[in-house]
């Protein structure tokens, strides 16, 4: 068997397959490799291995095919071949809380038992405190002794990805704002500021007119948009939401108050769009695309919501444990003005705690040679 699986992966490399069902194999690949073959008949692919293809149907232009992925599961975050492989191979875990956390929050927990005494320990969590709240992911790794007490102890490497995170703020009730004209998306990396107004960001091709700035700092922004990408979009107060390809169907559901619906559309909508554009935009001025710790945030300024989506991945050696702390607070938040522009404030009346935070994530650890961990799976996409 491992033989031929070894084969396989030979193979589709060779075809330019993807192996990788989180991964899509390109679209003109698809279809050539599809319509070359005869459908409903089985095809002896690799000699010798006994591997054969069944084609189904043909190829009928609107499926992903053969290594594909649906536009709605965004790619595993993990850089090596090898450990995306194994995460694929992970399944959804059943989640767990304690008493005392269900009493301040949320916390979606997955433990992952080994050699009787060790355990991987993967987290969630959107604590609410009251005068604070708390909301981030972590993974650590424990060794139980003979106090029967769980203590840390290091593992030889902890990876902790999260594939996709989406929460919301919702300032309905604090905001009011005045029209405004334009839809503007801008880019933060880097210390540079790219301005877009929305028509150029969001078009088929080419960057015309974009503004840049330089020497731009955020670091007195918000915790929860300091990343190595911010991609912030802000709809004008007159905004229809009826474009497919710049909205995804997110704004509909926003406006129709479907909460689950509003979170695939946001995780469509980062990945469809702005990832890809932000990748783009990125190899025009000679840079590699990015595929990891970006944040994205969609101002609906006529609903009075502030979705956000992230992607994050983060690895350590000789630790007992990752972790991400996305955002925080202390009777400390935000602001937004009549623009959508966002501003941090110490007011009482500025704190906005995100609500609904739905992830696809995975903690994983290294010990005596093998890997251990599970996959939280809260998006339900």
């Amino acid at each position: 068997m491992k033989k031929k699986y070894e084969a396989l992966v030979k193979y589709l490399e060779k075809s330019n397959i993807s192996d990788n069902l989180l991964y899509s194999t390109d679209p003109a690949v698809q279809k050539d490799y599809i319509s070359s073959r005869p459908a409903l008949n089985l095809t002896l692919m690799v000699p010798g291995d006994d591997i054969s293809y069944y084609p189904g149907a043909g190829y009928g232009g609107g499926s992903s095919g053969g290594g594909g992925s649906s536009g709605n599961t965004p790619p595993v975050v993990d850089p090596n071949v090898q450990m995306a492989n194994f995460i694929n191979s992970l399944s959804n875990c059943s989640t767990y809380t304690t008493f005392l956390q269900s009493l301040f929050g949320d916390s979606d927990m997955c433990v992952d038992k080994y050699e009787g005494r060790r355990r991987v320990k993967t987290k969630a969590y959107n604590y609410n405190y009251y005068l604070a709240y708390n909301l981030g992911v972590k993974v650590k790794h424990q060794y139980r002794g003979w106090t029967g007490f769980w203590r840390k102890e290091n593992a030889d490497e902890i990876r902790l990805g999260v594939i996709s995170g989406t929460f919301y703020y919702d300032y309905s009730s604090y905001f009011n704002p005045a029209p405004t004209q334009n839809r503007i998306t801008t880019i933060y990396s880097n210390n540079n500021r790219y301005l877009f107004d929305a028509n150029t960001y969001w078009a088929q091709t080419g960057y015309p007119g974009v503004y840049s700035m330089t020497g731009f700092s955020t670091q007195g922004y918000p915790r929860i948009f300091k990343d190595d990408y911010y991609i912030e979009d802000i709809l004008p107060y007159n905004f229809m939401g009826y474009n497919p390809i710049i909205n995804e169907g997110l704004y509909a559901a926003l406006q129709a108050g479907n909460k689950q619906l509003s979170h695939e559309k946001l995780n469509q909508l980062f990945w469809n769009e702005a990832v890809k554009r932000l990748g783009n935009l990125w190899q025009s001025i000679g840079n590699s695309k990015p595929d990891n710790k970006i944040t994205y945030s969609y101002n609906a300024v006529p609903l009075g919501k502030l979705m956000v989506a992230k992607t994050f991945y983060d690895h350590r050696y000789n630790t007992d444990d990752v972790g991400k702390t996305f955002d925080w607070g202390f009777q400390i938040g935000f602001t937004i003005n009549s623009s959508g522009q966002i501003s941090p404030s110490a007011s009482p009346s500025s704190l906005k705690k995100p609500q609904e935070f739905k992830t696809l994530m995975y903690g994983i650890a290294k010990k005596n040679g093998g890997w251990h961990g599970s996959k939280i799976n809260t998006a339900n996409f």
